[in-house]
C-alpha cells in the first residue's frame, strides 16, 4: 500500500507539471487535458486523505488492543491470587495410598470453616453393610421444584352446554368445547410454569418469553390475573383463532369462564374468571 501511494504521488507531481505546461499552450485541445488532470489530481488527494484516516484509526485500534490486553492480564493475575487465597490446600496427589485416605475420612474435616462428617468406610468398596434410611420430605427444596398453582379453565358440564343458546353453539358439541379447553389449559400450564417463577429460577432459554409476559402484565393491566392471547395459543398450543375457536370463546364467556378485553384498540386479551 505504501509503495502504491508513493507511485501515485510521483504520478500526481508529473500531472501537475503537465498542467502548468498545458496552461501556457494556446492549443484548444489542451483545455480537455487540463480538466482530466485536475480530476485525477483531486481523486488522488481524496485517496491520500482516506489513507491517512485509516492509518490514524489503525493506530487507535492498536492502542485500544494493548490496553485491553493489559486489563486481561491484570484480571487473570487477580483471579489466580483470589483462588490461592480461598482454596490454599486444594491439591490432589494420585500417589497417596488408599489407607491414608480412609484414615483421613474417619476424622473431622473442615473446609472454609464448615465441619463435614466423614463418609462411612464401607463406601470405599461401593457396598453398604446396612441399607440407607429413607429420609422424609426435606425443607430445603429446589426453587424450581416448589409446587406452583397453575391456573386453568374448568371443563364444561353437559348441563351447562344445554343452557347455551342454540344460535351461539350451532353444531358445536360438548366434546368440542372441552377439547378446546384442554388446549387452553395446556397453554396456560406452559406459560405460568415460567411466569410464576422468580427471575433467578427461570432457565436462560425462557428468559425472553418471561420478560415479554411480565411486560404484558404491566401493559395490559393484568397483574395478578391469568390471561392469554392469540399469539400464546398459536405459539404454545398450535391453535389458530378461527371462526370455530371464536364461537367456542363466546360460549366460554357466556359460561363465566373467560373475559375478553381489547387493549389499545388492537390486542385482544382473554383472562380467566
Amino acid at each position: 500500500m505504501d509503495q502504491l501511494l508513493k507511485t501515485q504521488l510521483s504520478r500526481t507531481k508529473i500531472l501537475m507539471d503537465a498542467l502548468e505546461v498545458a496552461k501556457i499552450c494556446d492549443n484548444p485541445a489542451a483545455e480537455q487535458l487540463i480538466l482530466d488532470i485536475r480530476r485525477c489530481t483531486n481523486k488522488s488527494q481524496t485517496i491520500l486523505d482516506k489513507f491517512k484516516e485509516v492509518q490514524a484509526r489503525k493506530k487507535e485500534i492498536s492502542e485500544d488492543m494493548d490496553v485491553l490486553a493489559n486489563k486481561c492480564d491484570f484480571l487473570a493475575h487477580r483471579t489466580e491470587k483470589i483462588n490461592k487465597t480461598v482454596f490454599p490446600n486444594q491439591t490432589f496427589n494420585s500417589s497417596t495410598p488408599l489407607k491414608n485416605e480412609n484414615q483421613d475420612r474417619t476424622q473431622e474435616q473442615s473446609t472454609n470453616g464448615l465441619d463435614i462428617s466423614p463418609c462411612p468406610t464401607t463406601w470405599d468398596n461401593g457396598i453398604l453393610e446396612s441399607p440407607m434410611p429413607q429420609s422424609g420430605p426435606s425443607n430445603n427444596r429446589n426453587p424450581s421444584s416448589v409446587d406452583i398453582h397453575i391456573p386453568c379453565i374448568r371443563p364444561l358440564h353437559p348441563n351447562e352446554m344445554q343452557a347455551v343458546p342454540a344460535y351461539m353453539k350451532g353444531r358445536l358439541t360438548h366434546n368440542d368445547i372441552n377439547t378446546f379447553i384442554s388446549t387452553v389449559n395446556s397453554v396456560l400450564k406452559q406459560k405460568y410454569s415460567i411466569v410464576l417463577l422468580k427471575r433467578k429460577d427461570v432457565k436462560r432459554k425462557f428468559l425472553v418469553l418471561y420478560s415479554e409476559w411480565k411486560s404484558q402484565e404491566q401493559e395490559f393491566g393484568m397483574i395478578g390475573k391469568a390471561f392469554f392471547t392469540a399469539n400464546d395459543l398459536l405459539n404454545l398450543g398450535h391453535q389458530k383463532l378461527d371462526k370455530i375457536a371464536d364461537k367456542i370463546i363466546q360460549i366460554l364467556r357466556h359460561s363465566n369462564r373467560l373475559r375478553q378485553t381489547r387493549v389499545n384498540g388492537k390486542v385482544v386479551v382473554y383472562s380467566l374468571m
